[in-house]
């Protein structure tokens, strides 16, 4: 799949603080690949192109991702892309962004909404592919354990940000592994499609 395929479909309101941080990371990374040490006006309007980008889909929490938003993100890579260099043409591609999203540095939130998106684009699409009932259901159940462990685990951070109680922060660390045990299971649901 491609690409601004991957990030038209993962792009939503929710996940759109992730793909965020995603494109910020590799651009920057891309820019200092490429420049090294250097601060020429193109980089710093780079950087400010990304930072624009960056700052829009994050703010991005109540309404919805347009398709101009996506046509954005799409424009904003090409046009980086496009400027000569030395190191590999793709700042990124579908691969590169499934790996970060599974990485353990991202947050384990964003890590749960993209991976739980992922899951939605699957049931959209399993009658196309042929899922059978039961797998559906696991894969819904998946679903619906992630959203509650999500939950769960804001309401249990804003209460030990609140108290301070070791009891309290248990309650997160507890709540942060059942969610990773959950994007764990949809992983292995997703390794077949």
């Amino acid at each position: 799949m491609a690409l601004l395929e991957t990030l038209g479909i993962i792009l939503t309101s929710e996940t759109a603080g992730s793909v965020a941080k995603f494109l910020y990371e590799k651009v920057e990374n891309y820019i200092r690949e490429k420049f090294g040490n250097k601060s020429p006006d193109e980089v710093e309007e780079l950087k400010t192109e990304i930072e624009e980008l960056k700052n829009k889909l994050e703010s991005k929490e109540k309404e919805d991702v347009t398709e101009s938003d996506v046509e954005e993100v799409r424009e904003t890579i090409t046009h980086i892309e496009k400027t000569e260099s030395q190191i590999p043409p793709e700042i990124i591609s579908a691969d590169v962004f499934k790996k970060w999203s599974e990485s353990d540095e991202l947050d384990v939130t964003d890590q749960a909404l993209i991976v739980r998106r992922r899951l939605q684009i699957l049931m959209d699409k399993a009658a196309e592919l042929g899922i059978k009932e039961n797998k559906k259901y696991e894969i819904q159940d998946t679903a619906v354990n992630i959203d509650q462990k999500i939950s769960r685990l804001k309401q249990a951070v804003s209460t030990a940000r609140l108290t301070g109680f070791r009891d309290d922060k248990e309650e997160v660390e507890k709540t942060e592994m059942l969610l990773r045990k959950n994007i764990f299971q949809a992983k292995d649901l997703l390794k077949g499609y």
